[in-house]
């Protein structure tokens, strides 16, 4: 092949790598910045939705917890998210879905996997709120501790169903392929152009 086209074929190629390369970097990390926000959204909501349940608690008030925790309920229903609220021996105490978790339960006979992802998160870490986003298949994992004078008297799980994360994942890489297919409509035919 003559210079003429080897020369544009180049520069053209170099080009569609550099955008493919730092595409992939950015999808990476946006995935990984939206999870980062989901956690942090988690946990700020975690410990506010606490501290508003630890009176309910202690006071045995199972229809304020129910309450607390239904919130909003068009929000919840969009999201498909589930908050249980576990007294100190991990009986459920209330649940924004009463239905599948039911009052006085055993976690454990509710939903095994569930169970285990929380007892196995909370022996791993020392910390006040913890996270499990790839233990199970299909939901992510959030645990707040629920304590009155610094002793622990319950916690709270907030479920989200893994798609959660995918609506603004996919809104943030649409707008970025976008950016970058138009700033390739222009640099690409210059750039043959050029070469």
């Amino acid at each position: 092949i003559s210079y003429r086209y080897r020369l544009p074929l180049s520069l053209v190629a170099t080009v569609l790598f550099t955008a493919s390369v730092i595409g992939a970097v950015i999808v990476w990390h946006t995935y990984n910045n939206v999870r980062g926000e989901l956690v942090e959204n988690g946990e700020r909501l975690g410990f506010a939705l606490a501290t508003a349940l630890q009176p309910a608690l202690l006071h045995d008030d199972v229809w304020l917890a129910y309450s607390l925790l239904r919130g909003p309920q068009e929000a919840t229903t969009r999201l498909r998210t589930t908050y249980v609220m576990l007294d100190s021996e991990n009986r459920i105490f209330a649940s924004n879905n009463p239905s599948m978790f039911p009052v006085a339960t055993s976690l454990q006979e509710r939903d095994a996997a569930l169970a285990s992802a929380v007892t196995a998160l909370l022996k791993n870490t020392s910390e006040r709120f913890a996270a499990d986003l790839d233990t199970l298949p299909e939901r992510l994992l959030l645990v707040t501790p629920i304590s009155s004078d610094g002793e622990p008297v319950g916690k709270l799980l907030l479920v989200y169903p893994r798609h959660v994360l995918w609506p603004r994942f996919t809104s943030i890489i649409e707008q970025g392929g976008f950016s970058v297919f138009l700033v390739l409509s222009v640099i690409v035919p210059v750039g043959w152009l050029w070469g």
